[in-house]
């Protein structure tokens, strides 16, 4: 991170006073194979994240962004924040 939350506060309230927007890009659709979220669902097909991903021949073949297995494609749009110790917010 580059910053504090305030920091990231600041500096879109001085970007509005020039009249200049941020756009922000994310990925949420898909996460890395080192995923807690994927290691939990590839251990424990009973476990809540089984259902984020989608396994062809569990445990070994899964879909992946774009075929690349480093990319797990998720069936749930995630969202984290850094102050959630609850883990992220799947949609």
């Amino acid at each position: 991170m580059l910053g504090t939350e305030e920091d990231f506060k600041n500096l879109i309230k001085d970007l509005h006073k020039n009249r200049i927007a941020l756009i922000l890009d994310g990925v949420f659709n898909h996460v890395g194979a080192d995923s807690k979220y994927f290691l939990s669902a590839v251990t424990d097909k009973t476990g809540p994240y089984y259902s984020w991903f989608n396994f062809i021949n569990y445990p070994t073949k899964y879909q992946s962004w774009w075929g690349e297995p480093r990319f797990l494609k998720s069936t749930r749009v995630m969202l984290t924040t850094r102050t959630s110790s609850a883990g992220p917010t799947a949609f």
